[in-house]
């Protein structure tokens, strides 16, 4: 995971930190502990888009929204190197069902579909 972690933060994309934080707990939880077990180095350590300084203060600031939406699938608009190049980029984290934050929803452009439905977890 730790590898993974260093290839994405190694890529340019324009989404807000907000954005990446609510689709992506696992990410969340290796920073984290990279966090906690490199005695808070992670915090000094720069790359050209993102100080993880931030990234670390706002984890322990963030608080996960209540209400979410299912989103079977969804595109939304991502903008590519130097230049900006725009595309549209699948929105999935690879489930059968995408729960996501309302605010997201929003702010993405995605369709959704509201379903009334029980779940099971920390939800």
């Amino acid at each position: 995971m730790t590898q993974i972690i260093e290839k994405v933060l190694e890529q340019k994309i324009n989404l807000t930190l907000e954005q990446i934080l609510a689709i992506s707990p696992q990410f969340i939880n290796q920073l984290k502990k990279n966090s906690d077990e490199e005695n808070n180095s992670i915090n000094s350590i720069d790359t050209k888009n993102i100080q993880l300084k931030l990234i670390h203060h706002h984890l322990k600031e963030y608080e996960a929204p209540k209400l979410h939406y299912a989103c079977p699938l969804g595109f939304m608009q991502v903008y590519v190197g130097e230049e900006g190049y725009e595309i549209m980029a699948l929105a999935d984290t690879a489930s059968e069902l995408n729960i996501i934050p309302e605010d997201i929803v929003v702010k993405a452009g995605l369709t959704t579909r509201c379903l009334n439905m029980n779940l099971m977890g920390n939800f």
